[in-house]
């Protein structure tokens, strides 16, 4: 048969260095003859990304291979470190913890705790994990020695703070767990009990304020992208019905979230309702303030930022405003969630970069107003975000054409290079 044949057109993939698709194509081509990717290619069909190299395990061959890329160029082919029986004797996880993992690292046993990575060692001819342990009070570590058959009992500890050395041989990681598990439960429970009140909640509906909103959208410098339209239609249903919203709103950087949710704020403000504009960091808070505070300059709406970067001053004349129902808007960052910020009618809550919020700050204003309105902004959103959207738990609108003159945002990976 010759390779001109469609069929193997469709189900070959012939690589030499004059192959100039690229390694996107590369990997594209691999999906498409039904190539699964692998934290490492542990079983034939399998193939993973290691910077600028991609590493194959072929379906006719006992060997891997691996793909060198200089740019979109492929450099050199050749049979990847390792035979495929080298590779059976380490199984994927023993190798992601080689790869990930160095000694000093801290890392979770799930029956003894938290304690210090020390590599693999061998003993009587066999191979296991070395996890160091803190001893008795003045004492050596402790050591345990995991069979390399116990792997999925070890994770990667992960956490921005030094954790406490667990020490083995007391019910101290124990009583962690159990705490742990019961503070999970209660909180899940406390998640069930909001979202079943906000099911059953009702409200007044937000009327449109047809010039108000009219003179703001006029001033808007960009045309409106027919995602944006649509998208900006799908909020201002929800804000005329009854039921509380509850959506998400996902675009690229760039797309337009911002003028949807400063539109979507206006309209709840002119109703009447306070408006929570919730950033993650005092930079892009201050950037909010700026755009609502010039948007709605000869509006009879009034705005205000909440900051740690505030002085004491302006940080009570905030609250009173806040508290009073003086003021409209309020943009802030955490500091929107202290107890000291008594709302007078809240009645929208705008999170923008959702993914850098934990799921008990997200909902602690949720917690205080079951018909309380929510728009969550991302242009990176977090899988159980994603999750309830699909699931249709929330509304989801998305941002997809890119606003005039605006390229969408390109992400890829590529070899580095030293520059001397």
């Amino acid at each position: 048969m010759g390779r001109e044949q469609s069929f193997w057109e469709r189900n070959t993939l012939l690589l030499s260095k004059e192959w100039g698709g690229g390694m996107r194509a590369l990997t594209e081509k691999l999906v498409t003859l039904g190539y699964a990717v692998a934290p490492w290619p542990e079983k034939k069909g399998e193939f993973t990304i290691r910077g600028g190299t991609v590493i194959i395990a072929p379906i006719n061959e006992n060997h891997l291979y691996r793909v060198d890329f200089s740019g979109n160029a492929i450099d050199e082919i050749g049979v990847a470190s390792g035979a495929r029986n080298a590779i059976e004797q380490e199984t994927a996880r023993e190798r992601k913890l080689f790869e990930y993992l160095e000694s000093g690292d801290y890392v979770v046993h799930q029956d003894h705790g938290v304690g210090i990575w020390r590599g693999i060692t061998r003993e009587n001819y066999k191979k296991y994990f070395c996890i160091e342990y803190r001893g008795p009070r003045g004492g050596a570590p402790d050591t345990l020695l995991v069979p390399v058959g116990e792997e999925k009992r070890i994770a990667p500890y992960i956490g921005f703070r030094k954790p406490p050395v667990t020490r083995l041989g007391t019910p101290m990681w124990k009583r962690i767990v159990k705490k742990t598990k019961e503070d999970a439960l209660e909180f899940a429970k406390k998640l069930l009990t909001i979202h079943a009140s906000r099911e059953l909640a009702r409200r007044a509906l937000y009327t449109p304020y047809p010039e108000l909103e009219e003179k703001i959208a006029s001033d808007f410098l960009h045309i409106e992208t027919l995602s944006q339209t649509h998208a900006l239609s799908e909020v201002m249903d929800d804000l005329e019905r009854p039921h509380p919203m509850d959506r998400i709103l996902l675009g690229d950087v760039g797309f337009g979230k911002t003028e949807i949710a400063l539109r979507a704020s206006i309209r709840v403000a002119a109703n009447g309702y306070q408006v929570a504009l919730l950033a993650p960091t005092t930079l892009l808070a201050d950037q909010h303030y700026r755009t609502w505070s010039r948007r709605l300059e000869h509006s009879p709406l009034r705005v205000t930022r909440l900051t740690r970067l505030e002085d004491a001053r302006e940080k009570q004349k905030a609250l009173h405003g806040i508290r009073e129902g003086k003021i409209d808007i309020i943009i802030g960052t955490h500091r929107l969630l202290s107890q000291d910020v008594l709302w007078k009618n809240l009645g929208l809550l705008i999170i923008d970069e959702e993914q850098r919020f934990g799921v008990a700050a997200k909902e602690h204003l949720k917690a205080l107003k079951k018909e309380l309105d929510v728009l969550t902004l991302s242009a990176t959103p977090l899988p159980r975000t994603l999750s309830l959207g699909f699931s249709r738990l929330k509304h989801m609108s998305m941002l997809e054409d890119a606003p005039l003159g605006r390229r969408a945002p390109y992400t890829f990976v590529s070899r580095t290079r030293k520059i001397l």
